[in-house]
């Protein structure tokens, strides 16, 4: 799963992908279908979905986004178990259904909810990401035969 051309951009909501770079900014446009182009400045903050990590309560202590979207996705596939509108209590549960070792005390309701909403806007924007290449496939089964 290569997450590095999807991004979040300070001051914007939702999911992006990275086009170029220009003198003013970063050219990106909408995950979310409508495919529009933005320009943001230069000086807010663009991060790539790839450099994100959760805090976890064991000794790796992270865990990037991208393994625990791969760990939904080989769990649930499209269709998450939890209700778009689903409360505080319903979210954390979930969490802990998934991803026991969350670190309940540094990951906030709000990352809860963007890693959700992310997750869906990818499952139903950009599931490509989420299908392993051919050739990847086969070189995994060769090295784990090993």
């Amino acid at each position: 799963m290569d997450l590095t051309k999807i991004v979040v951009a300070e001051g914007q909501s939702g999911l992006y992908r990275f086009i170029n770079q220009n003198k003013s900014g970063s050219i990106l446009e909408t995950l979310d279908g409508t495919e529009k182009k933005i320009v943001v400045r230069n000086g807010y903050k663009v991060s790539s979905l790839e450099e994100i990590q959760v805090f976890l309560e064991t000794e790796k202590q992270t865990i990037l986004l991208k393994e625990i979207f791969l760990i939904l996705y080989e769990k649930y596939k499209k269709e998450l178990p939890l209700p778009r509108k689903s409360s505080d209590k319903e979210l954390k549960l979930f969490f802990e259904e998934f991803l026991p070792e969350y670190d309940k005390e540094r990951v906030s309701l709000r990352d809860m909810k963007k890693i959700v909403n992310w997750y869906r806007i990818l499952s139903e924007y950009a599931p490509e990401l989420f299908v392993e290449p051919k050739n990847q496939k086969e070189e995994n089964t060769k090295n784990e035969s090993k």
